[in-house]
């Protein structure tokens, strides 16, 4: 195989889900997520020593890149970057002025890739060495190719932040390979458009949309065999060897509870999820993975449920569908069977939780 060229099996299990390790039970995010964004906050004029203290956490670690603090510290983090920096586009900013070599080994390698589509698929792959939490998602229809981030929450200042920096970091990224001045076809964002909403048009060259199903950039399929502009070489043989490690380091913290919850998690049908289907794509036995699932005191059925609720919230926000074609969607024989379900889960109607939110 030639150097510089991501393994074809390797390819495979990048754009597999299940390939990354999943959230964990309380959502960390790395140091280098936390470096990166202290390193943003330092640009804009703002001491490290006053973010850090203002937001409780002078005693954070930043040295050591593979430690990991709690989502909860890291959001905490944010909001006090945007009240110290004073900048509502505080996001869009800083995908401009990072560097990938900020993300460490994930960043080098994406300045490496071999083409577009490979350093996509290294940024599927190992972007889990960073953080659970968005997943990310490549999807080639036609002559269009999509790469999506999945946010677990919507138009708050840590998920719009994440969804700008993400949005101008990948556009730096299709650049580099593509050319500068190049614009995407559209750049999809969740959130509606925010008061800043120039800052966007100047980045993103009036292809931004609000109030979409979901936070990507839509552009040319064609570009993803587009080749690197920079040599390959021996250094990115050592990067991809330790993202491996680091890769193989952060799954040994795995549980089997951990990994279901993933796979629930990256359905889109959760009609009839069965124990075998479950235990075949997790690559183990339904003998097995029954047996880690009680030892963990967990029921699947439980796992299941819990994964139903998840979509029914996000399918009634998100999703055009009717109620009744959501109550079959999720498997659900009858609406008003869904709707019962959905008032256990919530507390509410799902006619009532559509028109509240």
């Amino acid at each position: 195989m030639p150097t510089g060229t991501l393994d074809p099996a390797t390819a495979t299990r990048a754009v597999d889900p299940l390939a990354c390790y999943p959230s964990p039970q309380v959502p960390q995010i790395s140091m280098m997520v936390v470096r990166a964004l202290v390193g943003a906050v330092a640009r804009a004029g703002v001491e490290r020593s006053s973010l850090l203290a203002e937001a409780g956490l002078a005693a954070l670690p930043l040295d050591d890149a593979e430690t990991r603090i709690p989502l909860e510290q890291y959001r905490k983090l944010v909001r006090t970057a945007y009240g110290l920096s004073r900048d509502a586009a505080f996001g869009l900013h800083m995908g401009e002025r990072l560097s990938m070599g900020s993300f460490d080994v994930l960043g080098h390698l994406v300045e490496h890739g071999a083409s577009l589509r490979d350093a996509i698929l290294l940024v599927l792959r190992y972007s889990c060495i960073v953080t659970s939490a968005p997943r990310l998602q490549l999807v080639e229809r036609g002559e269009i190719a999509r790469f999506l981030v999945d946010l677990p929450e919507e138009n708050t200042p840590e998920s719009r932040m994440t969804a700008e920096f993400s949005m101008v970091a990948f556009l730096r990224v299709l650049r580099s390979f593509i050319g500068e001045g190049v614009l995407p076809r559209r750049v999809l964002f969740t959130h509606p458009r925010p008061a800043h909403g120039a800052e966007y048009t100047r980045l993103f060259g009036g292809r931004e949309q609000f109030s979409c199903e979901k936070t990507g950039m839509e552009f040319q399929r064609a570009w993803l065999d587009r080749s690197t502009p920079l040599p390959t070489s021996e250094l990115r043989d050592y990067m991809l060897t330790r993202a491996e490690f680091l890769l193989a380091k952060a799954d040994q913290d795995t549980t089997m509870r951990q990994r279901v919850e993933r796979w629930l998690e990256s359905q889109s049908d959760l009609s009839r999820p069965s124990l075998e289907r479950v235990a075949r794509d997790l690559r183990t036995s339904t003998r097995s993975l029954r047996r880690r699932l009680s030892e963990e005191r967990v029921q699947f059925s439980a796992l299941v449920d819990a994964a139903r609720a998840a979509h029914a919230r996000r399918m009634l926000l998100t999703d055009r569908r009717t109620i009744q074609d959501t109550a079959y969607a999720l498997g659900f024989r009858t609406p008003s069977a869904f709707s019962r379900a959905f008032k256990r889960w919530t507390g509410l109607t799902p006619k009532a939780y559509r028109a509240a939110r």
